[in-house]
This record gives structure tokens, sequence and C-alpha cells, in this order.
């Protein structure tokens, strides 16, 4: 009896562990895909976002957020970092107070940007409603209509 319920136990674990194996694998084939084509995205455009392809993706998944609309903020901000100031690590073009915020690392800025959107109060009607004009109002200090359309425009490219 006591062999028969340590080979049901085995078998329990054996089919859990196999289990997480195939999702694991499955969610990797997703993110890979994903990461690729934003890689090529960026690279086309000589971004130096390339290269924090798999760091979108991976912190868009931790905060519930599309993979593609941080890269498009990024776009419609300095495009992809290849205009205006490339030594703050702000392609997002975030504002700390009157200033646009200095980041350390590409990565730090993307964090913020993502826990602010997906967290922050201020864009709790942008969560709801997923209308990037919702987005617009908060993130926008010009035209709302035409930053909302850029950015659409830069998503359906990724």
């Amino acid at each position: 009896m006591r062999f028969f319920k340590l080979f049901i136990i085995f078998l329990i674990f054996y089919g859990i562990a196999r289990q997480s194996i195939y999702t694991s694998s499955a969610q990797e084939t997703r993110i890979d895909a994903r990461v690729t084509a934003l890689n090529s995205y960026l690279t086309a455009r000589h971004s130096p976002l390339a290269q924090e392809a798999h760091f979108f993706v991976k912190t868009a998944d931790t905060y519930k957020l599309d993979y593609r609309l941080l890269p498009a903020i990024a776009g419609v901000e300095s495009g992809f970092e290849t205009a205006g100031n490339i030594y703050d690590y702000n392609p997002f073009g975030i504002m700390c107070g009157s200033s646009p915020c200095i980041f350390d690392s590409y990565e730090q800025a993307i964090t913020t940007v993502a826990k602010t959107i997906s967290r922050d109060s201020a864009y709790q009607g942008f969560r709801r409603s997923g209308s990037l004009i919702d987005l617009a109002q908060v993130y926008c200090q010009g035209d709302n209509q035409k930053w909302a359309n850029t950015l659409s425009y830069f998503e359906s490219k990724l």
C-alpha cells in the first residue's frame, strides 16, 4: 500500500512538472516572437532601444500592458530615442515636475513608465477603456488626438 501511495505521488509530481515545462516553453516561444519582431523594427530604425526588446516584452507582461505600448510611446516622444537628448535614458519624454526625468538606464525608464501607467490613479481611465485618447489626455501635453493617432500608427507597425 505504501508503494502504491508513493507511486501516485510520483505520477502527480511528474505530471505537474511536465505540464509546467510545456507551458514555459509555449510562453517562451510567444515571448521570442514578440522580442524578435520588436527588435527587428527598432533595429531598422537605428534605435538604441533595440537592445531592450526583451526587457520591453518582459516588463509589459509583468505590468499587463500591450508589449507595443511603451515602444510606441518612445516612437512618438523621441523617434525611438534617435532624436533629442539620448543621455537621459528617457525615450518616453516623461516629466518629473517641469523638466524631463533623467534615468540611469533604459531599463529603469521602461520599468518606471510601465509601473506608472499600470498603477497610477491618473491612468485609471486608460486602464479601464484601453483607449489611446484616454492615455493621451493624461500623458500628452499637446494635441491629444494627433498624439493618440501617431501612437496607434506605431503600435500597428510593431
